[in-house]
């Protein structure tokens, strides 16, 4: 399916199954199908981003310190890889809560835009159904950006 955002300023081919939860200037929330899922999607055109090559370690950081504040003092981070894939930077991470034994697993993906900034999708759910998944959720998330499109890029 193609999801447009409400103020056409950015478009992307997405799963039949997902569910478009939320929506706003810039942004767009999906639930895919699974337990505890959830994939956000923001255009941060105003973050000072770099080619992938060019200043690849400062670049992952924008995509790790915002994550490690994710969810609030009751949340617990750790994160488990930061590296390239697919000229995209990419981020994976745990988060549990001290008041369940549910660990969530993350995958936050980034890729620069021509213009400057970055698009940032996120793919969370429950740990072990991420990892099972993980093959076909990259699969996935390379297809999806491979579709975007953004005015004026």
């Amino acid at each position: 399916m193609k999801y447009e955002d409400i103020t056409g300023l950015f478009a992307f081919m997405y799963p039949s199954s997902w569910l478009v939860s939320d929506q706003g200037v810039g942004s767009v929330s999906f639930e895919p199908p699974g337990p505890k899922a959830g994939v956000p999607f923001d255009l941060a055109r105003a973050l000072p981003i770099s080619p992938v090559g060019s200043s690849d370690e400062e670049d992952l950081n924008y995509l790790v310190d915002p994550a490690s504040d994710f969810g609030g003092p009751r949340d617990h981070f750790r994160l488990a890889t930061k590296d390239i894939w697919a000229d995209r930077y990419i981020v994976t991470f745990l988060l549990s809560d001290s008041t369940s034994d549910v660990i969530i697993g993350n995958i936050l993906v980034g890729q620069p835009l021509a213009g400057g900034g970055l698009a940032v999708l996120g793919y969370m759910q429950e740990a072990q159904s991420l990892t099972a998944k993980m093959p076909e959720i990259l699969e996935t998330i390379d297809t999806l950006l491979s579709t975007l499109y953004v005015e004026g890029e």
